[in-house]
């Protein structure tokens, strides 16, 4: 049996069969579903917010079609209220990566005296949520910032300044993941330790209140500063016994991959030339969010043009489809800096309901099709 994956765009309500929807090969075992002018058929006995697992024909091939969930998540925002220097958070909400609304509306944490809040990270346990940030300004400092929430994110407290140890000079986008072999949280930092590169370290908590953490040290293989010594915006997802890291290295984003979070890491993919990206525009605050099998979503900015961009990819990273751009922002003046997401578990979803202005988009749903 041959599975197939891929991204509905269109109308996500009213009867089927919808005589323009294509389903397209795009390699020996993957397909894409589009809308055109194509005269192809699909049908199920449901309406498609319905759909599981119904049976269906498509130029006279049977198959069984399904529609993934939705996986609402939050993202942790910076926001540029006037100008840069004057950075604060922002919460936002999406349940497809393509549509979003504001959690709650304004600046909800401004950091310290001395220290904005850039580079935003976000880590929601039951009890509390903790944000991790650029600290200082435009963070030019050796430590980096942590606060904590004990009300789903309204409001926030400053916990600690937390050092790196071989930090001189900058301490940039701290970003924390959460080992789900062992539940160890640790902290994905870039530094410099003088020269202008930044280094990826790697920094672990030494309790479960998130308030003693070690020096840190440098990360391994392809990532260690002897390799790669201009490197930040990291971000990592483990899944199926890999760690994956997106990170900025120069102007365009690459993935590594090891099989443990301490390494060493090996270069992966380089995924920014098929996001139709001029090699010299940087892209920014990547991130990579796992929806099953082959199936992978990323996310990123481009500072350059003012936009927040996604691109899925069906064959595990092989390939891509071109970047949409789903929002754009005037430059500083209210400007929305998406950093990382953060998906919602089941029971979070409950505790932490959608915005009030949040209307389900109607597109960009997933599917899954067995033949």
């Amino acid at each position: 049996m041959t599975t197939w994956g891929g991204l509905m765009q269109g109308r996500a309500s009213g009867e089927v069969p919808y005589p323009d929807t294509l389903i397209e090969k795009t390699s020996p075992s993957t397909a894409r579903i589009r809308w055109s002018e194509s005269g192809f058929t699909l049908q199920s006995s449901r309406n498609l917010t319905d759909w599981s697992d119904e049976p269906g024909t498509a130029m006279g091939t049977s198959f069984a079609f399904s529609l993934e969930p939705r996986l609402p998540r939050i993202i942790p925002v910076m926001r540029h209220a006037t100008q840069v220097g004057a950075e604060a958070l922002g919460l936002w909400y999406s349940t497809d990566g393509y549509h979003y609304a504001e959690l709650y509306p304004g600046d909800l944490y401004t950091g310290t005296p001395g220290n904005n809040v850039r580079d935003p990270s976000l880590l929601i346990r039951p009890d509390a949520w903790y944000l991790a940030y650029t600290a200082g300004t435009f963070g030019l400092t050796d430590h980096w910032g942590l606060a904590k929430s004990t009300n789903a994110g309204k409001s926030w407290q400053h916990v600690m300044d937390v050092p790196v140890t071989d930090s001189i000079t900058t301490t940039w986008g701290p970003s924390f993941f959460v080992d789900p072999a062992d539940q160890q949280v640790w902290i994905i930092i870039s530094i410099s330790t003088g020269g202008g590169n930044h280094l990826a370290y790697l920094q672990k908590a030494l309790n479960a209140s998130l308030t003693a953490w070690d020096g840190g040290t440098p990360m391994s293989g392809a990532l260690h500063p002897t390799q790669n010594n201009w490197i930040f915006d990291l971000r990592c997802v483990a899944t199926d016994g890999y760690y994956y890291i997106i990170a900025r290295s120069g102007a365009q984003p690459k993935i590594y991959r090891a099989t443990a979070i301490t390494g060493p890491f090996t270069l992966f993919k380089v995924p920014g030339t098929q996001w139709e990206a001029d090699p010299a525009v940087a892209l920014e605050q990547c991130q990579l969010t796992h929806l099953g099998g082959g199936h992978w979503q990323a996310n990123f900015t481009i500072p350059a043009l003012y936009e927040l961009c996604v691109s899925e990819t069906f064959d595990g990273m092989s390939t891509w489809t071109p970047r949409t751009r789903t929002l754009s922002y005037p430059g500083y003046v209210n400007n929305h800096q998406f950093s990382e997401w953060v998906l919602l578990s089941p029971a979070l979803q409950t505790a932490i309901p959608a915005p009030a202005t949040w209307v389900e988009p109607p597109g960009h749903r997933f599917f899954r099709l067995r033949r």
